[in-house]
């Protein structure tokens, strides 16, 4: 999680900054030696698990990014 906030009335709200690190694999880098990556679907589906997982628990969970 990037961030994590305690509010009032033991709220607790998660604020994730995603990016296509966070989903993404790297390609070997093309001929001007710039890295792209590409979507995992597995590694998005994990992301998402852990989402509900969290709100199972309790928490707010708000996703930028992508």
């Amino acid at each position: 999680m990037d961030f994590l906030l305690l509010a009032p009335g033991r709220s607790r709200i998660v604020i994730e900054v995603d990016g296509v690190q966070h989903y993404g694999r790297p390609n070997p880098p093309d001929e001007t030696d710039k890295v792209t990556r590409t979507a995992v679907p597995r590694l998005y589906a994990e992301m998402v698990a852990e989402d509900r997982r969290l709100r199972l628990a309790g928490y707010e969970i708000y996703r930028f990014g992508g």
